[in-house]
């Protein structure tokens, strides 16, 4: 990636429903997919515009139960604001 991928308006193609979303990026690498253990993640988003991996789904996602039981009651409380 000679330039990386900077500022607004950058397409981003969800792998699972087709969808396209539009991002703010700024990072100048990319994570070539053989390099991704497919035990470990898969490629959920690609760039559009050049292929490039956007995001990963990582398979194993051992959240602790703590964590999440913070964030359901977060979500709770925002919706009875």
């Amino acid at each position: 990636m000679k330039y990386g991928h900077r500022g607004g308006n950058h397409p981003v193609k969800d792998l699972m429903t087709g969808r396209v979303y539009i991002s703010s990026q700024n990072h100048g690498y990319v994570i070539k997919e053989e390099t991704i253990d497919p035990d470990v993640a898969e490629v959920s988003f690609i760039n559009v515009n050049d292929k490039t991996i956007e995001g990963l789904d990582y398979k194993n996602k051992n959240i602790p139960q703590q964590y999440i039981d913070v964030i359901v009651e977060k979500m709770k409380a925002s919706i009875n604001e």
